[in-house]
């Protein structure tokens, strides 16, 4: 299989024991990697302790003198850094709840590992069995541990690796151009409509003289509130525009999003961040639905030069679809439930949300040959080097955690070398870099560190909540989330939402007293679960004329006519 999402314990487990019975005959004619430490050579700076630098990689340049036989090739692929919806779907109560519901079953790990972000101090060198900063500034840290495998007589090599890329000071960050593409269709009315302009707020808060913006609404037709302009200079218009959308009609997102991404393109600036930012329940049903279109939307002369946030908002908001579309536009993916949630993403993460430090990340592992994959807590990865899964964006101030294990077809596995590779391309200047060091596993390997720990019992909690691991048991987990030290906040949060889960908690009451208290930089000025009417005047169709109560009305049309259509099927 060269490259695949990740898929069912009992498949994958099938598939390491297939691989490895047919693994046993080629192995014994391969040598280990570790018997030829000169069969990795490459054109780059030698370091001090004998790995190979970061620097600019040479176009077309490939891994030449490594022994095919002798390695397996792994590139491992977590998601966007700021892809963190599923952490919040499960705290607003779709997670485990007495039973798994089809929200739970379409949520991923390494969105709750992403949200759940490590304190500094498990960056320390204590912390981890190794780490670097690269010459771009990129902080890489890997941790190992040796355990038993899931397949039986077996052992695994688990291995974390942590990227982050630190906080950018709002005075040294560059300009952002930002492409608002707002859904005001009926059914974003209410609490939705309301959530949305808060966001809008709080991130006009963080706007800085440089920065411009753009505002596109969509119904059932796409509208352009205003082209991009100049924040500084138009602050009091753009904040009454933003504070004033309201919700009606149908839902036609490809044209908003095109029209978005029009502003985006014929704006775009390399020394800025340009990102369309999308505000929608994502349920589109007017116009083209295709996610396949959208992806072309994304790019500027063949590279990846705008990036796409989707913030999904309400409970009952389409989470494949939001997803699949932030996949194709190369960006993130959150949920705002309630205010909480507005104010944490827009307040204290707004600026991890839009700043990019990195593009076209790639973490790419050689291991001995023996090795197989046996679990990963990121979004895909593939086994073959022309079989490649998409690479990803790390975002200033945010971290990437990745936790992979692979079995061991021999003990003797464990006497080789692995080799990390990271390539990645700085925004600020462009050029792809390249981070690559080659450790023998047995420097890697003793107790566990905390940031391995604490990763690992993440990953449990949320294949626990999400179903993946359903005979998982919740106290033991919650216990030892509880026992684990250092404690932080998020570690808190977890062990509290196990419980609330437990207590099949439906909605996101319960999960609001787990919640450490951040401070809400804004108060809205419209009032608690208020309908609001559509009141952008002549143009936008027949919504403009009517009330909220006549709207609620229109969209009750549908479901009255089809019943009194059904009745009179049944008397005829």
């Amino acid at each position: 299989m060269p490259s695949s999402k990740i898929i069912s314990a009992p498949w994958l487990t099938a598939g390491i024991l297939l691989a490895l019975s047919a693994s046993c005959a080629e192995a014994a004619m391969e040598a280990a990697p570790g018997d030829n430490p000169d069969n990795f050579e490459r054109s780059k700076r030698a370091a001090p302790d004998g790995g190979l630098d970061a620097g600019e990689a040479d176009a077309g340049e490939e891994d030449a003198g490594v022994q095919p036989g002798a390695w397996a090739w792994f590139q491992l692929s977590p998601d966007d850094s700021t892809s963190m919806a599923s952490a919040q779907l499960l705290k607003a109560g779709m997670g485990y709840s007495g039973g798994y519901s089809y929200q739970a079953l379409s949520l991923h790990a390494h969105e709750v590992i992403n949200y759940y972000d490590p304190p500094a101090a498990l960056r320390e060198p204590a912390a981890l069995a190794a780490s670097w900063t690269t010459e771009g500034e990129l902080f890489v840290g890997v941790d190992a541990d040796r355990r038993a495998a899931t397949v039986p007589d077996f052992e695994a090599l688990e291995l974390l690796v942590h990227l982050y890329a630190p906080e950018v000071a709002v005075e040294d960050r560059r300009p952002w151009n930002l492409h608002l593409c707002v859904d005001v269709s009926g059914s974003m009315m209410g609490e939705k409509i309301q959530f949305t302009r808060e966001a809008l707020q709080l991130l006009a808060d963080a706007m800085r003289p440089g920065d411009k913006i753009s505002l596109t609404a969509f119904e059932s037709v796409a509208h352009e509130v205003f082209a991009t302009k100049d924040f500084a200079a138009n602050e009091e218009e753009i904040r009454a525009a933003l504070a004033g959308i309201d919700a009606c009609g149908s839902t036609n997102m490809i044209e908003g999003l095109a029209l978005a991404y029009q502003h985006a393109q014929e704006s775009y600036d390399p020394q800025a961040v340009n990102r369309v930012i999308l505000f929608s329940d994502g349920n589109a049903n007017v116009g083209d639905t295709a996610v396949a279109r959208f992806a072309a939307l994304t790019r500027i002369n063949n590279q990846e030069g705008i990036y796409l946030s989707g913030v999904g908002v309400g409970y009952d908001y389409a989470i494949e679809r939001m997803d699949a579309l932030t996949d194709a536009g190369k960006g993130a993916h959150v949920f705002l439930p309630n205010g909480d949630e507005v104010g944490a993403i827009f307040g204290r993460m707004v600026r991890k949300l839009v700043e990019v430090a990195a593009d076209e990340i790639s973490v790419e592992v050689m291991l001995p040959a023996g090795f197989t994959l046996e679990r990963f807590s990121g979004e895909e990865y593939s086994t073959e080097p022309i079989a490649r899964v998409p690479n990803v964006v790390l975002a200033a101030g945010d971290d990437m955690t990745l936790l992979a294990s692979f079995v061991a077809l021999d003990a003797t596995n464990f006497d080789g070398e692995v080799i990390l590779t990271v390539r990645y391309r700085p925004l600020g200047s462009g050029a792809e870099q390249l981070f690559q060091r080659r450790l023998r596993i047995a420097d890697l390997l003793g107790a566990p560190g905390p940031l391995l720990e604490r990763t690992r019992l993440i990953e449990r909690y949320a294949r626990w909540a999400t179903g993946e691991d359903p005979a998982a048991d919740p106290i033991a987990l919650r216990d030892a989330i509880a026992e684990l030290e250092p404690q932080d906040p998020g570690l808190a949060e977890l062990a509290c939402m196990i419980d609330v889960l437990r207590a099949g908690s439906s909605s996101g009451d319960g999960a609001a007293a787990c919640t450490p208290d951040f401070p809400i930089s804004y108060d809205g000025p419209w009032g608690e679960g208020e309908d609001f009417e559509c009141s952008y005047g002549e143009g936008f169709g027949v919504c403009s004329a009517l009330p909220a109560a006549a709207l609620h009305a229109l969209w009750a049309l549908p479901l009255l006519a089809g019943l009194v259509w059904r009745g009179r099927r049944r008397r005829r």
